[in-house]
């Protein structure tokens, strides 16, 4: 009797922080998904106040949403981690221009690139010597080149990690590659790992064009069109 009550006090005593933990979980997921990186302590500890924080993850990513609609700034953010996450390179002004016209989060931009990179195999060639460039610190070979275009158009996170990973595991000997760390954009290298439920929340939100987006197996984040995002209001 005093060990079932003991665990039931157990239980009971690990229940808020376990809630909390859930909480920092949806406002992470939330922003991986509409900035492609991510908030800072700042951003957590103000969402962790804001009872959206204890809903659905949709929630959150719906008041995102709402949130580029009416802040340049915010849109410009997700813009911009796009564009570094899927082409490897920053947007320029024409393209920070043009989305700036649709005011979309992160995972959705970073599908229309992939899509666009997939009905324009020459950007996709750039974007694959890229990759080989920042992981390698060399251009492909052509016979690499051709395999990577015959696989299919993907992020330029989704090659670097692919190409780092192949590193680590010793199938490549990388000539002054950075093979232990990834490009420096700020979310670069996230290995965040939302629990089960909060996993299971973001389900619906995870595409199919990308990299590293939700893993269920509790591996990386989620990554929507190719980026590091989930394993898959003002505050921001």
């Amino acid at each position: 009797m005093k060990k079932l009550l003991f665990i039931a006090l157990a239980l009971f005593t690990l229940a808020p922080a376990m809630a909390q933990e859930e909480r920092k979980d949806r406002i992470i997921s939330s922003y991986l998904y509409a900035f492609g990186n991510l908030p800072a302590q700042s951003e957590i500890d103000y969402w962790m106040t804001d009872a959206l924080s204890s809903k659905n993850v949709s929630e959150l990513i719906n008041a995102h949403k709402n949130n580029i609609k009416n802040n340049q700034s915010l849109a410009d953010r997700a813009i911009r981690h796009s564009y570094l996450d899927a082409m490897g390179r920053e947007p320029r002004s024409d393209e920070y221009n043009y989305w700036r016209g649709q005011k979309l989060p992160y995972s959705v931009l970073m599908d229309n690139h992939v899509n666009w990179l997939r009905s324009n195999p020459a950007e996709f060639s750039t974007v694959i010597k890229r990759s080989y460039q920042t992981v390698f610190n060399r251009q492909p070979q052509n016979i690499e080149l051709n395999n990577w275009k015959n696989a299919g158009a993907r992020s330029f996170i989704s090659l670097v990690q692919t190409h780092q990973k192949n590193v680590r595991a010793g199938m490549f000997a990388p000539a002054n590659a950075t093979s232990q760390k990834l490009i420096s954009d700020p979310k670069s290298g996230v290995n965040f790992k939302p629990s089960d439920a909060v996993k299971n929340e973001m389900g619906k939100f995870i595409a199919t064009n990308g990299g590293t987006v939700i893993s269920t197996g509790g591996g990386n984040v989620i990554s929507t069109g190719g980026g590091n995002v989930i394993s898959t209001g003002g505050g921001n």
